[in-house]
C-alpha cells in the first residue's frame, strides 16, 4: 500500500491548551464565579491532570485579565469589570451589525422573522436571568443555539432592513 504525501493532517494538541481552554470556558460559562478561588489540587482533580499544566494555564489566564492571582497567597477568577464588559457588547453589537449589513442583499423576509425570533427568544432569556433559581448558563444556552442571529438591537435591525432596501 503507498503512504499518502499529505502529512499533518492530525493536529495534535498540548495538554496545557486543552487545561487553559477548560478553565477558561468555565469561568465564561460562570460554572467558576468572579471572585472564586482557584486552588490547584481541586483543579488538578477536576480535570484529571497534574498540577503543572494547571499552573501553565493558570499564568495564561491571568495574562488574558480572567484570573487574579497574587503569588504565594491566591488565586481567583477576576472579578467582573463593568466597563470591559459595556466595550465587550458594543464591539460585539457592531459586529452584528456590520455582518448583517453584508448579509443584508441576500436575506428574505423570512429570515428577518426568524431574526426577530431570535430577538425575542433572548429578550426572554435575559428576563429569566432576573429572576431567583437561575444562572448565567440559561442565557449562554439561547446564546449558543442563536450565536449569529444575538445582540440584534432594534437599531441594527433598522440598518439591515434599510440595506436591504437599498
Amino acid at each position: 500500500m503507498p503512504v499518502p504525501q499529505t502529512r499533518g493532517l492530525h493536529q495534535r494538541s498540548l495538554l496545557r491548551d486543552d487545561v487553559y481552554r477548560s478553565l477558561r470556558d468555565a469561568i465564561i460559562r460562570g460554572d467558576l464565579q468572579p471572585g472564586e478561588k482557584l486552588r490547584d489540587a481541586e483543579l488538578s482533580d477536576w480535570l484529571g491532570v497534574s498540577r503543572t499544566p494547571i499552573r501553565e494555564a493558570l499564568l495564561r489566564l491571568e495574562r488574558a485579565g480572567l484570573v487574579v492571582a497574587t503569588p504565594g497567597r491566591l488565586t481567583m477568577v477576576a472579578p467582573e469589570n463593568d466597563d470591559a464588559v459595556r466595550h465587550a457588547q458594543q464591539v460585539a453589537a457592531e459586529l452584528h451589525a456590520l455582518a448583517i449589513t453584508l448579509a443584508a442583499p441576500t436575506l428574505g423576509p423570512e429570515d428577518f422573522a426568524e431574526m426577530e425570533r431570535a430577538n425575542q427568544a433572548l429578550t426572554t432569556a435575559l428576563d429569566t436571568v432576573q429572576h431567583p433559581g437561575t444562572t448565567p448558563s440559561t442565557v449562554a444556552g439561547y446564546h449558543a443555539r442563536l450565536r449569529p442571529l444575538t445582540l440584534m438591537t432594534p437599531s441594527t435591525t433598522w440598518r439591515c432592513r434599510s440595506a436591504a432596501t437599498r
